[in-house]
């Protein structure tokens, strides 16, 4: 090998080694502020130096922890797989690792798991010493009983060796440029009203002194507002563009344009609600598998993980509707409509993954019967 080549050859492979060993830092979150989508964020627990690996191919597996130096409030790593970034859901965050998207705790176990389809809600809230993860009612926390240390969503107050965890977001991620972030609606949100409510993350820019919110709705005129939450009404049915920006006091584009565009779908009329029959079909599988629909009935029954409902006396008329997240809202004799994909699951029809759960002002006039296993599914 020549001089040359072998000059090249070695000068790629300390670049390989470069990237290889690149380092990220990641800075404590001390406030409200640095928790946004879109944010990527180490979660720690402190007195441990550990941090949960996201980088598994399950989150519900013992050894989930990854070993971290902590140097005052931050943390070099050099792995950068095992992070979590914060995405949009209506109402909090999604918590998206490797794995999927984090599920909280729908049972009496102490869990962590994933969802590789559906963004989970999490409500993230800061406070002084940590930062609470809250998941279905459950606490994502790091248990130090022996034999049981690893990162889970605990019920709150239930076990004692339950230790709170704080975050550390990617020092890239704060920078000191004016931002914005929508935190509701998600992109792709459905609603049954004519009215949406739009909740926006801004950083480093003061609405109101430094400027405004410039929003366009489809084609119409711009608008303004000087609040990171406003309503947006008397919205007609169906799928909208929401073009937004960061404008000055006088309403012009600041040097740098900061823009974010959503789209979501109204349907204030329910003209795209299904009936149950029509969804159950008369089959073995449902007429609607694998299917993003919606639907409306009168709960009849709960369970732990779920309830039934109904829409009327007829055959098909009943339908299960697995919703841990919602079980414990929702009431028996109320009607509701209800958004989620229709699925199989050993061989009786259910709707999962919902969306929606959104109770009506008037109550379906109907009297539960008794359903045998083959009307209900």
């Amino acid at each position: 090998m020549n001089r040359i080549l072998s000059f090249v050859f070695v000068a790629c492979l300390a670049m390989l080694s470069l990237g290889a060993f690149a380092q990220t830092n990641y800075t404590k979150v001390t406030s409200a502020d640095q928790i946004f989508a879109g944010g990527k964020y180490l979660i720690v627990y402190e007195e441990g130096n550990l941090a949960l690996d996201g980088s598994l191919s399950t989150l519900d597996a013992v050894s989930n922890t990854k070993q971290v130096a902590i140097s005052g409030n931050a943390i070099s790593v050099t792995d950068n797989n095992f992070y979590f970034t914060l995405g949009e859901v209506e109402g909090g965050y999604s918590v998206k690792s490797a794995s999927g998207y984090f599920i909280g705790n729908t049972s009496d176990a102490n869990t962590i798991k994933s969802s590789q389809t559906e963004a989970y809600l999490n409500t993230i809230t800061f406070n002084p010493d940590s930062v609470e993860i809250v998941s279905a009612g459950t606490h994502l926390r790091y248990n130090i009983a022996s034999g049981q240390t690893r990162f889970r969503y605990f019920k709150s107050g239930t076990y004692t060796n339950q230790k709170k965890i704080a975050l550390y977001i990617d020092a890239a991620s704060l920078s000191t440029d004016p931002a914005m972030t929508v935190s509701a609606p998600a992109n792709g949100s459905f609603f049954f009203a004519n009215s949406v409510n739009i909740n926006l993350s801004v950083r480093n820019f003061a609405l109101g002194t430094d400027g405004k919110v410039k929003y366009t709705l489809d084609e119409n005129a711009a608008q303004y507002s000087t609040e990171a939450t406003f309503t947006i009404s008397e919205i007609e049915d169906g799928e909208h563009t929401l073009a937004l920006e960061l404008v000055d006091m006088d309403e012009e584009s600041l040097e740098t344009p900061v823009t974010a565009n959503i789209t979501f779908t109204t349907d204030a009329d329910h003209s795209t609600l299904l009936t149950i029959p029509a969804i159950q079909g008369t089959e073995d599988v449902n007429a609607q598998n694998g299917n993003v629909v919606a639907t409306r009935g009168v709960v009849t029954a709960k369970t732990q993980y779920g309830f039934y409902i109904q829409s009327s006396q007829e055959a098909y008329s009943g339908l299960y509707v697995y919703s841990p997240d919602y079980v414990e809202t929702v009431n028996v004799g109320t009607s509701y409509i209800v958004r989620g994909t229709m699925t199989e699951y050993n061989g009786l029809t259910e709707m999962n993954a919902l969306t929606h759960v959104v109770p009506l002002a008037i109550n379906l006039a109907i009297t539960p019967i008794e359903i045998s296993l083959d009307e209900a599914t």
